[in-house]
């Protein structure tokens, strides 16, 4: 597995999305590295992948069921679309109430489309946003021969970024307005139709 499929959030965008929320009930493509940031209750790794778990909390827990997930963009990773798709479904089956996505920018993707068409709002950042890899999964997954496999910090991405807000039903709109308050000082927030 190339080590550019493994990265942490920058902690400021994990901030602001417990500005939205207060808290995340499941980040479901982490690392356990990457959850000490995310401090999600509930976490999928690729070695118990959320692609293959019909239902991703068997037992809900109380209250709104959030959701973080900054899925991976490598190909090597089956790419964006299946955990894009994953999600919605675990959405629409009312699994999951409200979710945080951030994913490149690519506004040609299926996935992306997907995303424009199922979300209440998205944030395009006014930079691209920061990212440090994950040293430990780098360390199991990547032949250390490889170049350039080691930690890499505050590495800004090849592609600008979107953050996107999704709520199954409206009795949880109050997160959008969260949002607009949280992540209009990182770039132009959109109200999608």
């Amino acid at each position: 597995m190339p080590s550019h499929s493994f990265w942490y959030t920058d902690t400021n965008v994990i901030k602001k999305i417990y500005e939205v929320f207060n808290y995340i009930t499941i980040d479901p493509t982490t690392s356990p590295e990457a959850n000490k940031r995310v401090r999600a209750e509930f976490v999928y790794t690729i070695d118990d992948s959320c692609l293959t778990t019909p239902k991703w909390l068997p037992d809900a827990p109380d209250g709104a069921v959030t959701c973080y997930m900054n899925p991976p963009y490598s190909k090597d990773c089956d790419g964006t679309k299946p955990y894009v798709v994953k999600l919605l479904e675990q959405l629409d089956k009312g699994v999951v109430n409200a979710a945080i996505v951030l994913v490149n920018s690519s506004t040609s993707s299926s996935w992306f489309q997907l995303l424009m068409k199922n979300s209440e709002l998205v944030c395009f950042p006014s930079k691209r946003l920061c990212f440090d890899e994950d040293l430990d999964y780098v360390k199991k997954y990547v032949d250390p021969e490889e170049p350039g496999h080691g930690l890499k910090t505050g590495k800004a991405p090849r592609y600008d970024n979107a953050v996107f807000l999704l709520i199954s039903d409206s009795s949880y709109s109050h997160y959008a307005e969260n949002f607009i308050d949280s992540f209009s000082s990182m770039g132009s927030v959109l109200k999608l139709v």
